[in-house]
């Protein structure tokens, strides 16, 4: 499973637990919802920051790795580029051409 997903239910689930402790506790009226849902926020926060350790550490590894990826996907278009006509070229089976015609220059 995707450590981003799984993180994100368990934090879901903890939250969703919190509240039921917070209503089963007996914050059930209306004017009582807002009290029961900031105490359930502060409290799932802090459950997760404890109990959640490891799967945040999977998290972050996963993002670090994704953004690595990129990073030097990135670097590597950077040091090989490759404009239009000569990718054009490549996929055609053709040699690039060397010198521009005059027409291409004034083409808009």
């Amino acid at each position: 499973m995707n450590a981003v997903l799984r993180y994100t239910v368990l934090r879901l689930m903890i939250f969703l637990g919190c509240l039921l402790v917070g209503w089963l506790a007996g914050l059930r009226d209306e004017s009582q919802y807002v009290l029961l849902v900031v105490l359930a926020a502060l409290a799932s926060m802090a459950i997760s920051y404890v109990a959640l350790r490891r799967f945040r550490e999977e998290y972050s590894a996963q993002l670090a790795e994704g953004i690595e990826r990129r990073s030097a996907a990135r670097q590597e278009r950077a040091e090989h580029p490759v404009g239009d006509e000569q990718a054009e070229d490549a996929e055609v089976g053709r040699e690039p051409a060397t010198a521009s015609r005059p027409e291409d220059e004034d083409f808009r």
